[in-house]
């Protein structure tokens, strides 16, 4: 199967470097999606959605934006829109505000916007930490799902960190990766989810309804990503 991303030279450049950058510091992981984000949005960088996303793009909507974090405090304890609250309080985050795509955007467009916008709500759903090991559980789980190739250079520039800078923590690594990847492979598929409908509902029952075990809890942080 043909890559759906048309790379320039200065693409793979500007990869190459990011790849190193994350491979020097795991902190610099957003920077690199932000340049992930500004290929892909490039007119004509996308030949077509990849054919793993075909069938969970023709049933995606743009689901409105989720509730102020202001409102989901108010939300009863264990609802998954309390814990996803507490999960950005404990760890000092603010949502990352969802532009709202043009009217003539594409589905594909929709759907990279959504994906955005939805990455901390996925870590309380899945249940994995905002440290290195938790991010690479969760990008092993996004790449068991939508089978695209950002992920995996997120994975590979995360491992090649840990052989070089944490061997200590290795095995416990590569253990949470493969947990990530089979959690990916049993759960619904995450990315049509409009978490908006399911913020008031116990986090256990939006868990079992959507065939989603939870990552296993570990000693935290395994590799700080956050400052303390």
């Amino acid at each position: 199967m043909e890559c759906p991303v048309k790379l320039t030279p200065l693409d793979v450049v500007r990869l190459a470097r990011g790849f190193f950058t994350i491979t020097r510091d795991p902190r610099n992981l957003d920077g690199v999606l932000s340049l992930a984000d500004d290929i892909a949005r490039r007119e004509g960088a996308f030949e077509a959605a990849p054919e793993a996303l075909a069938g969970q793009l023709d049933e995606f909507v743009l689901p409105d934006p989720l509730p102020t974090l202001d409102a989901l405090r108010f939300l009863p304890d264990g609802t998954l829109g309390r814990e996803y609250a507490r999960f950005m309080d404990e760890n000092g985050l603010t949502p990352d505000a969802l532009e709202r795509p043009p009217q003539d955007a594409t589905k594909l467009e929709e759907f990279r916007a959504h994906m955005r916008g939805c990455h901390d709500i996925w870590h309380v759903a899945t249940g994995w930490t905002p440290d290195l090991l938790g991010e690479l559980g969760l990008q092993a789980f996004y790449l068991a799902q939508l089978r695209v190739p950002f992920p995996a250079f997120v994975l590979a520039a995360g491992m090649l960190h840990v052989v070089w800078k944490e061997r200590r923590h290795f095995y416990e690594v590569v253990d949470a990766v493969a947990e990530g990847w089979r959690q990916g492979v049993e759960a619904q598929a995450l990315a049509p989810v409009d978490w908006t409908v399911w913020l008031a509902t116990p986090l256990d029952e939006v868990r079992d309804e959507l065939a989603l075990r939870a990552a296993r809890r570990r000693d935290e942080p395994v590799i700080p990503l956050l400052a303390a």
